[in-house]
């Protein structure tokens, strides 16, 4: 199965999901979530405005933390309009272009709950980085798969859940 049926599998499969509930999601890092005393989730920076770096904040209830996913197989930020695309190794949101801009396209892998992109040097997997850091806040970066490494999992919660 090549590369573009696999994403627009994840997709179909996110959409779909989405069709049934008319819910948003958050996406949180696994390592992080279990048996942490919070709960981190990718959130944009400055509200979401175009080219604002993605970062992981401690989980709430604030919509700019909310991701749907739209009919190109995007995955859009729910308060700002905007995309979650990859610059080089780096995450960030940026305008939805028209185009069917590659670097806008996540692959969700359910067998490891890895969430990828593919891009010109081939596959990057959403990794936190700054494990050590103290702030509240950690940078993302795209990184070659590493299966011991349980950071580079991820869970898709879905938003209503923390608004009840």
């Amino acid at each position: 199965m090549n590369m573009f049926n696999v994403s627009f599998l994840f997709a179909a499969y996110i959409a779909s999901a989405q069709a049934q509930t008319g819910s948003t999601f958050k996406i949180m890092n696994q390592k992080l979530f279990e048996g942490g005393e919070k709960d981190f989730c990718l959130t944009p920076r400055r509200n979401g405005r175009a080219n604002s770096a993605v970062v992981l904040k401690e989980c709430n209830i604030a919509d700019n933390q909310d991701f749907s996913v739209d009919s190109q197989g995007r995955l859009v930020n729910n308060k700002s309009k905007t995309c979650l695309s990859a610059k080089g190794s780096k995450l960030r949101v940026a305008k939805c272009d028209a185009g069917n801009d590659p670097a806008s396209k996540y692959v969700y892998k359910t067998m490891d709950n890895a969430l990828a992109i593919f891009n010109g040097e081939g596959v990057g997997y959403l990794t936190p980085v700054d494990a050590d850091n103290q702030s509240d806040e950690r940078g993302i970066r795209l990184r070659p798969r590493n299966y011991k490494n349980k950071v580079q999992k991820w869970v898709i919660v879905d938003s209503d859940m923390d608004k009840s």
